[in-house]
């Protein structure tokens, strides 16, 4: 947000620019925001999840839908994956 914020105030070039030049120069600045937007979207999923307000496969499918997850993966791949990958507990069972 501060550089987009400090090209505010640099002077602008009074030469001509190319049209792809300036779109090369845009899209950098278009990718920052873009970041920070998706940031927010995942945790606005993850908390609506977490609430229970939304299911785990619209989660997964959202995910997809973001290219968070790979487009081949299945949902239960998915799961599958995440409960491979949780550490075991240590604790005898009753």
């Amino acid at each position: 947000m501060a550089v987009l914020g400090s090209h505010l105030l640099e002077d602008q070039k009074k030469v001509g620019e190319t049209a792809e030049a300036i779109q090369l120069r845009q899209s950098g600045e278009n990718s920052v925001l873009s970041a920070i937007a998706t940031s927010q979207d995942l945790q606005a999923i993850v908390a609506a999840w977490q609430a229970g307000t939304l299911s785990k496969d619209t989660m997964f499918e959202l995910f997809r839908r973001g290219e968070i997850l790979p487009d081949g993966r299945t949902n239960q791949d998915e799961a599958a994956l995440i409960n491979s990958t949780r550490p075991q507990s240590t604790e005898p069972r009753p």
